[in-house]
């Protein structure tokens, strides 16, 4: 057709793209001194945490073992096997060597009745010598009265191969109620118990409790009262009292009711 050309194209728009411009700010951080720390109260804060820790722990472990405990009414002794209960019998060896030591005053001779296999001589308070347990246990069954009473006294074993004590020759000779009863007076302890012992109850229940040793007891007495050692009033009352001997400790010679021993004839003269 006349007058018709192509059509025109529509002219395109192009769009320009935005730039955004991003301004960021940086913050300069100014740094604040730091607090001065303060070392032994750090120390002790710790220490107190510590501290507070443990009594919490504690207090849990009274309150559970308070639970579990028995009381008086419901707890059964303890049952012992036969063989427990009682201690074995050890042999002591004849050539064991045991140390002893005189409690009384004077000459005390230990001697076997033939005066062929051993004879000892001891001097005074507090002297000691050494038998062979074979000579001692010889001595002793015949003599018995002497380590019964406490005249003489085991002070200590001396076993080269470190197998037998002190207590296997104390059970062997029978001396169990001499030395271990803790409601007596042990012969080792008669000095403590006149020079140390502070308990005037104490010391009058065992005193009274060891009549067996109580002509030993008077007699050691007598020998640290003489010396000026012994001069506790309330202790020489008990010994007057439990003796019957009120003239005790009246002057410083051996009264005269103290009697010695003739360890030759095993009486007393």
């Amino acid at each position: 057709m006349a007058g018709r050309g192509r059509p025109k194209k529509a002219k395109t728009k192009v769009e320009q793209p935005k730039v955004e411009t991003k301004i960021e700010h940086t913050e300069v951080k100014v740094e604040q001194p730091k607090p001065e720390i303060n070392i032994d109260e750090l120390v002790a804060q710790k220490v107190a945490e510590i501290l507070a820790k443990q009594k919490v722990e504690e207090m849990l472990k009274s309150s559970s073992e308070d639970k579990v405990k028995p009381t008086a009414e419901t707890q059964k002794p303890a049952r012992l096997k036969p063989s427990q209960a009682i201690r074995r019998r050890k042999f002591v060896p004849d050539t064991t060597i045991v140390r002893l030591e005189q409690s009384i005053e004077g000459k005390f001779i230990i001697a076997d009745t033939r005066g062929s296999n051993y004879f000892i001589e001891m001097n005074g308070y507090s002297d000691s010598t050494t038998m062979s347990f074979k000579d001692l246990k010889n001595y002793h069954g015949k003599h018995h009265s002497f380590l019964n009473r406490g005249k003489l006294k085991i002070m200590d074993v001396i076993d080269e191969d470190g197998g037998v004590e002190f207590e296997d020759v104390i059970q062997d000779l029978n001396l169990q109620g001499v030395y271990n009863d803790e409601t007596k007076i042990s012969p080792l302890d008669i000095e403590y118990y006149l020079l140390e012992e502070e308990s005037l109850t104490e010391f009058s229940t065992k005193v009274r409790n060891s009549k067996e040793i109580l002509e030993t007891i008077i007699e050691v007495s007598t020998i640290f009262y003489a010396k000026g050692e012994f001069n506790d009033n309330n202790k020489m009352d008990v010994i007057r009292q439990v003796s019957g001997n009120y003239e005790l400790f009246k002057s410083k010679s051996m009264p005269s009711n103290v009697h010695k021993v003739s360890p030759e004839h095993d009486v007393l003269i």
